[in-house]
């Protein structure tokens, strides 16, 4: 197997046609445009803190301003074909400020929309001027080869981070325990298919092989045209289901890039593979272009161990954050029933209708420890509504805070009895409450049996 560190000797010079040059040139913009964003991404490499901090300080500001840029310009874009300036400019300024990300509702996808037009246009931009400022140019061979290269490898490095959070699954976590008490019709698109993702650990580490082959297949110049193809293929599916189950943000920015970067890389090999496929013509595909023009015996043997490094270093950091995982380091993490329930030093008796005692909580996290808390807890209420709020959760002095979108609404006491089950002791909005909780077996749960 050769190498990507083999380069063709260069072709002798040809004219492109007018309809090549402009082609050329647009491919060019968005790779250049592409790399600013993706340039965040590629920067996991760096292996060290101290090496990766201060270049994403660099890198952020530029990231950041490409980012507010190119959805600006979509934006305007989107509000004069509409004719309604506000919305569109509400709702991109307050997903650039980054109170959507995370909520990643439906309405997402009009700013990430935004932002792949403005990129768009910025390309398209670009070429004009490109064109009219160097009209007389009969090619660009040397250019096109170096970015060609340059393509080819950032697609293999930036999706190989997404393709080891698979394979490592830390990128969907797991199903919280909370995340049983809501009921199916309350789930957003988005979360029905991360749970989706989540339930199954066999189909994600599957999911992130496949993506993870065609990053091998990249990183060598003969099969180039395999990885593009697998890999294109992939990124496809991503892309689909991102837009099928709303999914906005910047994951489902990312995967639109890695897509168009897989488009560049197999593009020459389009008019081969109509030829042979649906004209029974024999084809030759081109030399794929590589680094150095000279042929060294050892490179296929380095290329397959800076693939083997690069993987091994991501595939590292997600095994050091899954050990924060399923409530590591949190004292009470689960779903449990609520056994007693007493308001006022009063024994509540729930009936069908009470919309305010508590009846099931479960915790709502995707790691803990030294990672991030648990961030929610999931509260079914006697009538079986299920309401979802913020918690933190104070482990050195076992108290939770309770937060219903910015106001502190319970302060409670935990503690853990000798037979396992788990008393809560303190205030929630006015009223001074105790429970008494038992742990529930969430493998008897129909969607967690095997």
């Amino acid at each position: 197997m050769s190498s990507v560190a083999v380069i063709a000797a260069e072709p002798s010079p040809s004219h492109w046609t007018h309809a090549r040059l402009i082609a050329f040139r647009f491919a060019f913009a968005v790779t250049a445009l592409s790399s600013l964003h993706l340039s965040l991404s590629a920067s996991a490499y760096l292996f060290f803190d101290t090496l990766t901090r201060p270049v994403q300080t660099v890198l952020f500001p530029v990231w950041n301003a490409q980012l507010r840029a190119a959805m600006s310009i979509g934006a305007f874009i989107i509000s004069r074909v509409s004719g309604d300036h506000s919305p569109v400019q509400a709702l991109v300024g307050s997903y650039m400020q980054g109170l959507l990300v995370s909520e990643y509702p439906k309405n997402t996808g009009l700013a990430t929309g935004a932002y792949i037009l403005g990129l768009t246009f910025a390309a398209s931009l670009a070429t004009v001027v490109w064109s009219y400022l160097d009209r007389r140019r009969a090619n660009y061979e040397r250019l096109y080869r170096w970015m060609r290269v340059w393509a080819r490898y950032l697609l293999a490095l930036v999706a190989m981070v997404f393709a080891v959070v698979k394979v490592v699954p830390t990128q969907f976590g797991f199903l919280a325990p909370g995340e049983m008490l809501r009921p199916l019709g309350q789930i957003s698109e988005f979360w029905l298919l991360w749970q989706f993702m989540a339930a199954s650990t066999l189909y994600t580490v599957f999911a992130g092989v496949v993506e993870l082959l065609g990053v091998l297949l990249l990183f060598f110049r003969r099969t180039t045209l395999a990885g593009a193809l697998v890999l294109g293929a992939a990124l496809t599916n991503v892309v689909v289901m991102d837009i099928g189950y709303g999914v906005g943000g910047g994951g489902f920015i990312v995967a639109v890039l890695l897509l168009v970067l897989d488009v560049i890389v197999l593009a020459p090999y389009v008019p081969l593979i109509v030829s042979f496929l649906f004209l029974g013509r024999p084809v030759a595909l081109p030399q794929e272009p590589g680094f150095s023009s000279q042929s060294w015996r050892y490179s296929a043997i380095v290329s397959c161990l800076v693939f083997a490094l690069f993987v091994s270093v991501q595939a590292r950091d997600g095994f050091v954050k899954r050990r924060t995982y399923f409530g590591s380091g949190y004292p009470v993490y689960g779903l449990f029933d609520v056994e007693t329930f007493e308001r006022n030093g009063q024994v509540v008796t729930p009936l069908a209708s009470d919309g305010s005692t508590w009846k099931r909580i479960g915790s709502v996290g995707r790691s803990g420890g030294g990672g991030l808390s648990v961030l929610a807890l999931m509260v079914q209420f006697a009538n079986a509504d299920v309401r979802k709020y913020r918690l933190r959760d104070d482990t050195a002095n076992h108290v939770w805070t309770l937060r219903d979108g910015f106001t502190d609404i319970a302060t409670i006491r935990y503690a853990i009895e000798a037979d396992g089950s788990v008393t809560l002791d303190g205030r929630i909005r006015q009223d001074v409450v105790k429970m008494r909780l038992r742990r529930v077996d969430r493998q008897a749960f129909p969607l967690l049996q095997r």
